[in-house]
C-alpha cells in the first residue's frame, strides 16, 4: 500500500481507560482499595512499529485526519482530531488536554467538576504533567457517586479509574494498509501519578 507524506507533522496520542466500581457495602468489605489493572490492550486502527506510523488507508485519506495536527486515539471512544492551536480539550470527567506556547507543547490537566456534584471530594484543578514524545503516564483517580443527590434511590457507588496516556511521537509520514492495523500494546507507563483521595 502507498505511503502518505503529511503536509504538516502530526502528533499521535493514545488513551486507554479502565474502570472498576462497587456499591458501599462491597467497597467497604474490600481487603484493599488498590485495584488490579490489565497490563495489555489491543490498539487499532493506528499502530506504531519500529518508530513507523501505520494507519488504515481509508482513515489516512479522510479529510478530518489530513486537516488535524494532533490525533487522540482512544480504546473506548472515537478518535479525536485537533488543530495545533486548539487551546483546551476536555477528554473526560477528569482529564483535559491543553496546548501552550508557540511550540504547541502538550499538557494534561486535571479538571474535577463532575463527580463533586454527587458527593465526591473535589480536587483543585491543576496541570498534571507535560506530554512529551515517546513518553507515557498512568494516572490513578477515584470518586464516589451519592445517588440521592441526583434524585435516585440507589446505594452510593465507589469508582476507581486508571488512565494510560501516551504520546507516541510526531510523524511526517505513514505507511497505509487496506485493513485496520492492530497491535497488542503493553501498558507500561514511564511514570504513575496517583491522585486518589480517601472516599469514606
Amino acid at each position: 500500500m502507498p505511503k502518505i507524506t503529511f503536509k504538516k507533522p502530526k502528533s499521535i496520542l493514545f488513551l486507554h481507560t479502565q474502570t472498576q466500581h462497587w456499591d458501599k457495602t462491597e467497597y467497604r468489605a474490600l481487603a484493599t482499595h488498590t485495584p488490579t489493572w490489565d497490563r495489555k490492550t489491543v490498539v487499532s486502527p493506528i499502530k506504531i512499529q519500529a518508530n513507523q506510523l501505520w494507519i488504515e488507508e481509508a482513515i489516512g485519506q479522510s479529510p478530518q485526519f489530513l486537516r488535524a495536527d494532533i490525533i487522540l486515539l482512544s480504546t473506548l471512544e472515537s478518535s479525536t482530531y485537533l488543530p495545533s492551536n486548539f487551546g483546551r480539550h476536555k477528554i473526560n470527567h477528569f482529564l483535559q488536554l491543553r496546548t501552550q506556547s508557540e511550540e504547541n507543547e502538550l499538557y494534561l490537566d486535571l479538571k474535577d467538576d463532575f463527580y463533586s456534584m454527587f458527593g465526591s471530594p473535589k480536587r483543585d484543578n491543576f496541570s498534571i504533567t507535560p506530554l512529551k514524545p515517546q513518553q507515557s503516564v498512568e494516572i490513578l483517580l477515584n470518586a464516589k457517586i451519592w445517588h440521592t443527590l441526583a434524585g435516585a434511590r440507589r446505594a452510593t457507588e465507589y469508582w476507581e479509574f486508571n488512565y494510560f496516556v501516551a504520546h507516541w511521537g510526531i510523524f511526517h509520514e505513514a505507511e497505509t494498509t487496506a485493513q485496520p492495523p492492530n497491535q497488542i500494546l503493553a501498558l507500561q507507563a514511564d511514570k504513575t501519578i496517583d491522585l486518589r483521595v480517601i472516599l469514606y
